[in-house]
């Protein structure tokens, strides 16, 4: 397969993912205060964690203009990017003020049983999985966010969690 026709195949997945009947019942649970303090707390934790995966997956590629996309990619997470000037993680503190939570809640959030078992489940597939599994994983769930792949769809996973 060339890039555009992985890119295609993906895409078309994430896609399929959006439109499931098992996404459209998760979103049409509505969100309160309690529920969204606790999706932002968790929502932290798996976006620290994800930094780990994407170490693993930069330690495990012998692809260099792989890596150098992953270190970019990085930057932007963890220290700068057009939402922020000091990385999601901010974004997801400043999210927690609007629904009541204090920074050190966010920083200092214990894993739901659910949210141990994914993160465990990550570190494993990021970790002990080719480099090419590992990276078309964390792809995908990088897309399932992305409004640019999901606009006719009303967008990525925070465009629906927010509606």
């Amino acid at each position: 397969m060339t890039e555009k026709q992985w890119r295609e195949c993906l895409g078309e997945l994430v896609r399929d993912y959006m439109r499931s009947p098992e996404l459209a019942y998760y979103f049409s649970i509505k969100m309160n205060k309690p529920r969204a303090a606790v999706m932002v707390k968790q929502q932290s934790l798996f976006v620290r964690h994800r930094r780990e995966c994407w170490s693993h997956v930069s330690a495990n590629c012998p692809v260099m203009g792989v890596k150098q996309r992953i270190l970019e990619h990085e930057y932007e997470e963890i220290i700068r990017d057009d939402f922020s000037e000091y990385g999601h993680l901010h974004l997801i503190i400043r999210q927690g003020k609007s629904v009541g939570l204090e920074p050190e809640e966010i920083l200092n959030a214990e894993p739901t049983p659910e949210t141990r078992a994914a993160l465990y489940a990550w570190s494993w597939m990021t970790s002990e999985m080719p480099w090419t599994e590992s990276l078309t994983g964390m792809t995908i769930t990088e897309w399932c966010n992305d409004d640019r792949l999901l606009g006719d769809l009303g967008g990525g996973d925070s465009q629906h969690a927010s509606a």
